[in-house]
């Protein structure tokens, strides 16, 4: 049986899942998603793919902060391309997807043209994380290391399989629908800084929920598009082992949500950098640290990390949340990093880009080390000071991983801080009420209705 059958058979034949753990983190990805498209639905990605599609009609799908509704795969695009903008969505380390970015705007968008209940959404996101996860297992660090980036490429199939799921496909179609995923995932790390990296996770859902329909609609295809000679393993990571054989036995066993987690971010950058602010954070407030203090700094990371970390100088913010240079820069001059550091005002502070120059970075090689932990080897951060002291720390967490997880006050404090100034001060806190008995949801249109109402009472 291939991998995509047996795939397949799982997504058709799984009960509904109703277990309280995976159904309270998939609400927790839905409240931080939200935040997350709301910080980001005016920056220029978003905005330019909500232009662009308004000329290709009307549908039944909403846009989140709009009156307008658009069709199904518009709607995911647009959502997904705002949850992804600022790169504040939560990741996983064994995907290496952005799953929340892809897969929320997916279901919000599909789930209103189906008016399907809260307790359905749910369980097709812990369905749709349970193949991206699995398939991650698999194919990572190889293929993002490759130069692959997976939000894009394993998302399209995480976002297929929650679609398939939520139309309540039989495994022949749900298997058709994930095949026609595979030859929709693409987007290479050569984006990395730039607005087609967002776009890929709006191109990922897109495709799920197009996948899913024209399976739904009877379009068959291949079989072994994932394991096969001339699938997506073989074509896009051949050095690696593409063995599944243990895969039936994994699904659900327990649910991956629960045994991998996600990583939900505190920082508007890339989440390879987070440990190395919270190592430097932690420096700077424990020893009372000044700029004039600060001789250099050094981290030591995967180089794997640091190849696509290294930008030493941003032109713009896109590239900024991609330089670990100038987000510890910052944090050496104002002891944090926030949304309002990423913008070109921003990062041509004389003050700042006075300090790039005293980070430095020492990438050392992986490659026989024990690397079977899910976090990979920590970051170290090294302060040599003016005075010829020397302050280190290695950083395994960052904070919001699951191992540091936000608390149910941070991830409400996230929500109301980037949803109150879309919605308003009322409707946010309905919109937060109705997400914490979502499961007891009839239809989530009744969701919808709140999240069209831009400003409302402001």
């Amino acid at each position: 049986m291939t991998a995509i059958n047996t795939f397949a058979e799982w997504i058709a034949s799984t009960p509904i899942i109703q277990d309280t753990v995976p159904q309270d983190m998939a609400r927790d990805a839905l409240l931080d998603t939200l935040a997350c498209i709301c910080a980001g639905l005016d920056e220029p990605a978003s905005v330019i793919v909500r232009q662009t599609i308004s000329d290709w009609g009307a549908g039944t799908s909403s846009l989140i902060g709009a009156t307008d509704k658009v069709s199904t795969p518009w709607a995911a695009m647009a959502n997904a391309t705002a949850a992804h903008a600022l790169d504040l969505d939560d990741w996983d380390y064994t995907s290496h997807c952005h799953i929340s970015a892809v897969l929320i705007p997916a279901l919000l968008a599909l789930g209103e043209q189906l008016e399907c209940s809260g307790a359905q959404f749910l369980d097709a996101f812990i369905v749709g994380v349970e193949i991206t996860m699995r398939i991650g297992e698999v194919v990572n660090p190889d293929h993002l290391n490759n130069g692959w980036h997976p939000t894009s490429t394993i998302g399209a199939l995480g976002a297929a399989a929650s679609c398939a799921r939520l139309y309540g496909l039989d495994s022949n179609k749900s298997a058709a629908a994930l095949s026609l995923a595979t030859s929709m995932g693409a987007g290479s790390i050569a984006q990395f800084g730039t607005m087609a990296k967002p776009t890929h996770a709006g191109l990922a859902a897109q495709s799920g929920v197009v996948a899913a329909s024209l399976a739904a609609a009877g379009i068959s295809a291949a079989g072994d598009t994932l394991d096969g000679a001339w699938g997506f393993i073989n074509l896009r990571t051949p050095s690696i082992n593409n063995d599944f054989s243990s895969l039936k036995d994994k699904l659900g066993a327990p649910y991956a949500v629960e045994q991998h987690g996600l990583i939900k971010k505190r920082y508007a950058c890339c989440g390879g950098i987070h440990r190395s602010i919270d190592g430097l954070r932690q420096l700077r407030a424990k020893n009372g640290l000044r700029v004039d203090d600060i001789a250099s700094v050094i981290v030591r990371l995967p180089a794997p990390e640091a190849n696509y970390l290294n930008v030493a100088i941003p032109d713009n913010e896109m590239q900024a949340r991609f330089s670990i240079h100038y987000c510890l820069a910052v944090v050496l001059l104002e002891g944090s990093l926030s949304i309002s550091d990423f913008t070109l005002e921003a990062i041509s502070r004389p003050q700042v880009r006075a300090l790039i120059p005293l980070i430095f970075l020492e990438p050392f090689d992986i490659e026989g080390q024990e690397t079977n932990k899910p976090i990979g080897p920590p970051h170290t951060i090294i302060v040599n000071l003016t005075n010829g002291n020397q302050l280190e720390i290695a950083v395994e967490h960052a904070m919001g991983w699951p191992q540091e997880p936000f608390s149910e006050e941070d991830l409400a404090s996230k929500f109301y801080e980037h949803c109150t100034p879309i919605f308003g001060v009322d409707n946010t806190k309905v919109i937060f009420s109705m997400i914490h008995n979502f499961k007891e949801m009839k239809n989530i249109c009744a969701l919808q209705n709140y999240l069209n109402k831009r400003g409302a009472d402001n």
